[in-house]
């Protein structure tokens, strides 16, 4: 059986390795590999020069796919000959180090390893980077521990092995520096003076050879350089521990994904424990120490300096493990079934616990199995590590997609192009010439009105959205078709794409610039809006700008909301932004289905992620004050809608759906209403949300009722035509879906108890929900006031005076002011926002409150002349660093129009007097 060791162990890993070898679909690496394996050798060069990966495999593999075809069988069969290599390898390595039973061992560990399983079946060069591992510490070995000098023929073939490495990939970088080094210091240390000279002699022809692809790195050095940013700016450093335990799980799995599954991260912490214990066993004994301490050398401190890569570059793969995992089976291995009779030792040398050290390796063992055929089983059938499913996206193309049809699929992923197998034209956008994007798409949509997209849920390399803007301004996505992890998009294009024309334009909101802007004026109001907006920074800033969307209906609901991070073209956000460059970004505000087709105003604000939460950026004028946090940008039109049925956006609207839509009239339903609270005081506005459908046309002009009734009477009312009025079912589409809002307000007579919101029409009364009023306790004669004042506010308000804390102001630190204002005859009805701002001598805000009075408890609609309102404003600081003096103004706005009170002075606000000093 032993003679046969090898062989069965070679067929054990040859039926793992074919086993369900292409069912998985070739996904977006592959199609690189593929891509370039049928490019010409400068082709590959060149690709290879601006990627920074050396070109050898796909030189390889340009010869054997020459030979077997293209197919994902064919290609993958060759890293499934690569890793049968490993498993003859690691046993014959094993077995000159270490004996035959531990290269049994060794060979069954490596022949399980779902790492080597999961590589064997891609078409990457990840199967045979181990092949070089081994192959430089046999060499090394044979080198330090042959006479000397070590024969040429050794050197010879470290030479060439190191060169090789070099050119297959950049991280065996870290193996020829460990092999380097650990040579060097053993023949220096044997004083070898041959051998050193024939240790440099051969890195010096290593680096020489390297040279050339050095040059070919430097020719390509700017697109080396970008390609190295790409995606940085979005990722945050990996904390060690996470990295050690993802390395760690992958190199059992070979699972990217397998550190979030408890299951697998349990087994694997399992197994660290118990290969842990037996080594520390292993190292506590002499006869074992010298062994235990080389084999771990030899797998941790190349893997250690190739940690460097993920602290570097936080969103690379851990498949560069796959260089490294050997040395974890050879460490294994040597743990679990130590070589040769034990030393002989004096008598006080203690002997290790035969017992202990048993029971730990059968348990090891036991383990390593195990979480090896838990991770296999995972990899062949569990569907969350499956590859991204191409080959189901080529299925429904060629069954969908027709000759006059265009297919675009992400820069550089081949993977579909390789599965595809229809008529239509598949395409790649070039995402990083921006000009030559346009004008390749310009032609390729010249006599095509139908465009597919693939994509990535996870993403891809356009961080700005620019295919997807540009489609969409040229026409409207009318589909999108999930398979799992992937999406097509399916576009009905009205015109050829073309770039944008921004104008310009100037708004300021902090550090950043809003120079230029181009807004689609007209959309099917169930698709969506675009937009480019172009930016500069006055100055380098630190923070991540957001950009927060809106569009508002007359009254300043919000229909349609999106929300983005300001990203240039290569995926930075603002804070990698240098000062004074123009970024154009390209955005999308899908629609909800039902918005009325009417004018609407789009407004966009700005705001950065802090730990405290959203901070919104003042919008400021000429002169550096703010004027509010959202720019009214423009008016758009929405036109009828499409009448799509599949919501391609998949953007929620509307409120619920109700458990029966309810017949209101002939050809008109109710699908779905909502009410935005549940209690309500004296001049809080209620807002009712309702679904519509006609289902038939042309419609008569019906005004449903919506009132808030309590103990029958009317609270309040709105019987207005849909949409604020501005969308009278007379001009509904047949089949046409509405989605409206009413505003109804608790009068200020109200009093305490339940009310429910009723709606009518035609002899039809529906009871959509019941609120509860609070009336609170009402305060008529003022209490003590410390600052006492007088001055009016229009016909709304007498600010009657304030208090301020009887403390030191300190920086950072809230400042509470306390207003006190008496309600006039003309607050009920509209309803305004007190502001509070806190001004530094030369005017500019360093602290500010604005809020409906009392916290919202006390809106203006809900005053009762006479009433006394006592009003607290929390100012906080936008400045925590201020110091020295400052004062108070005060005022009231409406917050739909933004137009101030004025006061009796002639002014629209009011300074407190007195003069404040904000210390530490």
């Amino acid at each position: 059986m032993r003679k046969h060791a090898l062989l069965l162990l070679l067929l054990l890993a040859f039926a793992l390795r074919l086993y369900r070898l292409d069912v998985q679909s070739l996904w977006w690496d592959e199609g690189i590999s593929l891509h370039l394996a049928t490019s010409s050798l400068a082709d590959i060069v060149a690709d290879r020069a601006a990627n920074l990966h050396p070109p050898l495999y796909f030189v390889l593999l340009k010869g054997w796919v020459a030979l077997t075809g293209t197919t994902a069988f064919s290609a993958r069969y060759a890293s499934l000959l690569a890793s049968l290599l490993q498993v003859a390898a690691l046993y014959a390595l094993v077995r000159r180090w270490l004996g035959r039973p531990t290269a049994a061992v060794a060979g069954l560990l490596i022949a399980l390893s779902p790492l080597a399983v999961v590589y064997a079946q891609e078409v990457r060069v990840y199967a045979l980077l181990p092949l070089v591992y081994l192959a430089l510490l046999a060499l090394v070995h044979e080198l330090v521990h042959s006479a000397s000098p070590a024969p040429r023929r050794l050197w010879l073939l470290l030479g060439l092995t190191e060169a090789v490495g070099l050119y297959l990939h950049y991280m065996t970088l870290f193996l020829i520096a460990y092999g380097g080094g650990w040579s060097l210091l053993v023949l220096g240390r044997q004083r070898r003076r041959t051998d050193l000279r024939r240790w440099g002699i051969t890195h010096l022809l290593v680096g020489l050879a390297g040279l050339p692809w050095l040059g070919a790195i430097l020719l390509h050095w700017p697109a080396v350089q970008a390609r190295l940013q790409i995606g940085r700016g979005l990722t945050e450093p990996i904390p060690l521990d996470y990295l050690l335990r993802q390395v760690w799980t992958f190199h059992l799995t070979g699972l990217a994904g397998a550190v979030g599954r408890p299951e697998l991260q349990g087994l694997a912490g399992l197994t660290l424990l118990l290969l842990l214990a037996l080594t520390l066993l292993r190292v506590a004994h002499p006869a074992t120490r010298r062994t235990t301490l080389r084999l771990a050398a030899h797998w941790l401190l190349p893997l250690s300096s190739a940690l460097i890569v993920w602290r570097l570059r936080p969103f690379a793969h851990p498949r560069y493990v796959a260089l490294f995992a050997p040395g974890l089976i050879l460490l294994a291995a040597g743990v679990i079934r130590p070589p040769g009779p034990p030393l002989r030792l004096p008598r006080r040398t203690p002997l290790p616990r035969p017992a202990l050290a048993s029971l730990l390796a059968g348990a090891t063992t036991a383990s390593l199995i195990l979480i090896s055929l838990v991770g296999l089983r995972a990899y062949f059938f569990d569907p969350a590590f499956a590859k991204d499913d191409v080959r189901g996206v080529a299925r429904y193309l060629e069954a969908v997609a027709g000759p006059d049809d265009l297919i675009l699929v992400p820069d550089s992923d081949w993977s579909l192009p390789f599965t595809y197998r229809g008529e239509a034209t598949v395409a790649m956008p070039p995402l990083a010439d921006r000009e030559r994007m346009w004008a390749l798409l310009a032609r390729w949509t010249a006599d095509r009105r139908r465009v597919f997209v693939l994509d990535y849920r996870r993403g891809t390399r356009d961080w700005q959205g620019v295919i997807p803007f540009a489609l969409e301004r040229a026409g409207a996505m009318v589909a999108r078709q999930e398979f799992d992890d992937l999406f097509v998009r399916v576009y009905h294009l009205d015109r050829p794409v073309a770039p944008p024309t921004p104008a310009p334009i100037e708004a300021r909101f902090g550090p950043l610039l809003l120079t230029r802007s181009w807004v689609e004026a007209e959309a099917p109001a169930d698709t969506a809006l675009t937009l480019a907006l172009g930016w500069r920074l006055a100055e380098a800033t630190d923070q991540r700008y957001r950009l927060a969307l809106r569009l508002l209906d007359a009254d300043g609901w919000p229909l349609a909301a999106a929300d983005a991070p300001l990203l240039d073209e290569g995926g930075r956000p603002t804070d990698r932004w240098p000062a004074g460059r123009e970024v154009t970004t390209y955005h999308l505000l899908p629609l909800p289905p039902g918005t009325p087709p009417l004018t609407y105003t789009l407004a966009l604000g700005l705001y950065a992620l802090t730990a405290d939460g959203p901070r919104p950026l003042d919008l400021l004028d000429a002169q550096g004050a703010p004027q509010g946090q959202q720019l009214a940008l423009t008016t758009v039109r929405l036109t009828a809608p499409l009448g799509l049925t599949d919501n391609p956006y998949r953007v929620e609207g509307g409120p619920p759906p109700l458990a029966e839509p309810v017949p209101m009239a002939d050809g008109l339903r109710l699908l779905g209403a909502a009410l935005d609270r549940t209690t309500l005081a004296p001049g809080q506005p209620l807002f009712v949300t309702l679904r519509w459908r006609a289902t038939r046309a042309p419609l008569p002009d019906l005004r449903p009722r919506l009132a808030l009734v309590q103990a029958g009477r009317e609270l309040s009312a709105d019987a207005a035509a849909p949409a604020l009025g501005r969308y009278p079912t007379d001009r509904w589409q047949a089949g046409e879906t509405v989605v409206e809002h009413r505003r109804l307000t608790v009068p200020p007579e109200a009093a305490s108890g339940p009310a429910e919101v009723v709606l009518s029409l035609n002899g039809h009364r529906l009871v959509l929900g019941q609120v509860e009023v609070r009336v609170g306790e009402r305060l008529l004669t003022p209490p003590p006031i410390a600052h006492p004042m007088e001055v009016r506010f229009g016909s709304v308000a007498r600010l009657l005076g304030y208090d301020l804390p009887d403390r030191p102001i300190r920086a950072g630190e809230p400042l509470t002011l306390t207003l006190y204002w008496e309600a006039l005859e003309g607050a009920t009805g509209t309803h305004y926002t007190v502001f509070t701002h806190l001004l530094a001598p030369d005017g500019r805000i360093v602290a500010q409150h604005d809020g409906v009075p009392a916290g919202g408890r006390k809106p203006t609609g809900g005053w009762l002349p006479g009433e006394i309102i006592v009003d607290p404003h929390p100012m906080a600081f936008r400045e925590p660093g201020y110091r020295g003096p400052a004062r108070i103004e005060v005022g009231l706005y409406n917050p739909t129009t933004g137009e101030r009170l004025v006061t009796d002075r002639g002014e629209d606000f009011v300074y407190l007097p007195g003069e404040l000093e904000v210390g530490r």
